[in-house]
Parts: structure tokens; C-alpha cells; sequence
């Protein structure tokens, strides 16, 4: 990896790096207590890449359907993009698990390749298959050139390529 670049995206729960959601609680998923036992189950899972959500997405993988809209079809593994925020600019990455019906997906958010180009900006490019957060349910709408669905009121996420790279700035 290039040394300007670095993973970025929800929780980054690998190693030694704890997630930073400010405001956000959640439940960790090894025990409070551990024992010399449990300490080298939770590393074992660890070290061979096991997942409870790349598990599940392999188990949803299973009943792949493609969706059509008058705009382009949503399918298994398509990726959305959402750019949002105010005096900076925000960016997700969103991959299709499952889809259900005629116009709903359950998306993940998946983390993303980091290339700085100055201090505060730079662009991102998903890494797919690499799931954090929790999967959602959401419908998807015909928006003018593309498929869209909206992650939360503030956030549209919208269909994209996987090598595109997405501009962003941080003024952190």
C-alpha cells in the first residue's frame, strides 16, 4: 500500500484501532471477561479472517437477483456512493448484499482506499467486500441518469462504479 494511503470508513475494528463514532454506543462482540481460552478464540477468528457480516453476506449472496428501473438495473455487489455534508464534503461507499422485491436492497457500508492529495482532501475508491456497520434495508428510486437510495435523511446514496474515485475534504 502506498504510504499516503491508508483504510478508512465506519469502525475500523482490526488490530489495535478502535472505532471513533462520536455519539454512537455499541455492543463489543467478544466477551467482558476473558479467559485464556476465550482470548485465543477471539484472536483465532481473527487471524483467519472470520466475520459474522461477511458470512452473512456470502449466505445472501446465495439468491442473487437483478432489480430494473427505468434507469439501469441493481443488482448483487453494485456499489452506491454518497458525497455529503456542509463546509466539508463526506464520502460512503454502500454495496448491495441482498435485494428483495421489485425495488428494495439491503446495502452495507464497506470501507474505502485513501489517497491524500493535500492536507484536508483528497479522493477515495471502495474497497469491496470489505463490510463495517450494520446491513440496511432501503428502497430504491429512479433519480434522472442513476438508481439512488436514501441512507438517512441527509444522506442519498447513488449508483457508481467501483474504480471511480470520489473527491473529499476533512478539517480534521
Amino acid at each position: 500500500m502506498h504510504p499516503g494511503m491508508f483504510v478508512s470508513g465506519c469502525a475500523a475494528l482490526r488490530g489495535d484501532v478502535a472505532p471513533l463514532l462520536p455519539g454512537i454506543s455499541f455492543r463489543p462482540f467478544y466477551p467482558l471477561t476473558l479467559d485464556n481460552r476465550s482470548v485465543l478464540t477471539y484472536y483465532k477468528h481473527i487471524g483467519s479472517g472470520w466475520s459474522p457480516t461477511t458470512k452473512a453476506a456470502q449466505r445472501q449472496q446465495i439468491k442473487m437477483k437483478t432489480l430494473t428501473f427505468n434507469n439501469g438495473t441493481v443488482s448483487v455487489g453494485d456499489v452506491f456512493v454518497s458525497s455529503w455534508g456542509y463546509e466539508q464534503t463526506n464520502v460512503n461507499f454502500y454495496q448491495v448484499i441482498s435485494v428483495h422485491g421489485k425495488k428494495t436492497v439491503t446495502v452495507q457500508e464497506i470501507r474505502a482506499s485513501v489517497h491524500r492529495t493535500h492536507s484536508m482532501s483528497g479522493y477515495k475508491t471502495p474497497l469491496l467486500n470489505d463490510f463495517c456497520g450494520e446491513p440496511l434495508k432501503r428502497r430504491v428510486r429512479d433519480y434522472y441518469s442513476t438508481p439512488a437510495i436514501e441512507i438517512e435523511e441527509f444522506e442519498t446514496a447513488y449508483k457508481g462504479s467501483p474504480e471511480e474515485k470520489h473527491e473529499f475534504t476533512s478539517y480534521y
